[in-house]
């Protein structure tokens, strides 16, 4: 691997880092939160059950399309991947909407099932996105 390559996969791997692991942070300090108190049992659908995943899936695929608005490529490969990006993002921004306004009418199984699948999905995206980027040298 040349030095230019690893500074790409690093700076790759800065960005998940600060991005996508940062951005789960505050369910962290929910959980800490969750832990002192009152000793509920933890689930998944706690944290992810209302939506809140959805915000920052929506984020994060705004920020990755921002990124590689711009770059010049004829790529299919860019496109598709930042079509993707796109659609997931406006997907994200709809179910929160549908879930924020149907909450109490809604199953928060599904909503985390469904979260989560949109996060994976989120993930391979974006980093595709940022590898792209990095691969077109800035």
């Amino acid at each position: 691997m040349t030095q230019d390559n690893k500074t790409r996969l690093l700076r790759v791997i800065r960005w998940v880092f600060f991005s996508i692991i940062f951005g789960l942070f505050p369910f962290v300090l929910k959980a800490l939160v969750v832990m002192s108190g009152d000793h509920q049992p933890l689930t998944l659908a706690m944290f992810i059950g209302h939506g809140e995943l959805l915000l920052i899936i929506t984020t994060l695929n705004a920020v990755a399309v921002g990124e590689l608005f711009g770059v010049p490529s004829n790529s299919i490969a860019i496109h598709i991947v930042g079509w993707c990006t796109v659609l997931l993002m406006a997907l994200s921004a709809g179910y929160y909407a549908h879930v924020s306004v149907m909450n109490e009418k809604l199953n928060v199984d599904i909503i985390t099932n469904i979260s989560l699948i949109m996060f994976l999905m989120t993930v391979v995206t974006t980093c595709s996105c940022m590898l792209f980027i990095e691969q077109t040298g800035d």
